[in-house]
């Protein structure tokens, strides 16, 4: 759940909390205006490029621990359990 959280969340999100958090501390200082449009066109394409480029990342610096060699599952010839007798 975390690696989910690391690889695409916070990657989309960041973006749009450090423009709101910039834009907090403008209307602060008095710099900023009431009216302001927010570029989420922007935002939302700056979050998916980070998640694009992070995950790409972790792809290339973490390693399965099998090499990446797909191992299909050993074959069973039991038959599939009898409905109401469960497993």
């Amino acid at each position: 759940m975390s690696r989910v959280l690391l690889t695409y969340v916070v990657p989309i999100l960041l973006p749009t909390a450090l423009y709101f958090l910039w834009l907090n501390l403008l209307r602060r200082s008095g710099k900023a205006t009431t009216a302001v449009q927010v570029p989420w066109v922007l935002l939302l394409g700056t979050g998916l490029l980070l998640a694009a480029v992070i995950t790409a990342g972790t792809s290339l610096i973490w390693e399965d621990e099998d090499g990446g060699v797909y191992e299909r599952p050993p074959f069973s010839y039991e038959a599939p359990p009898e409905p109401g007798q469960g497993r």
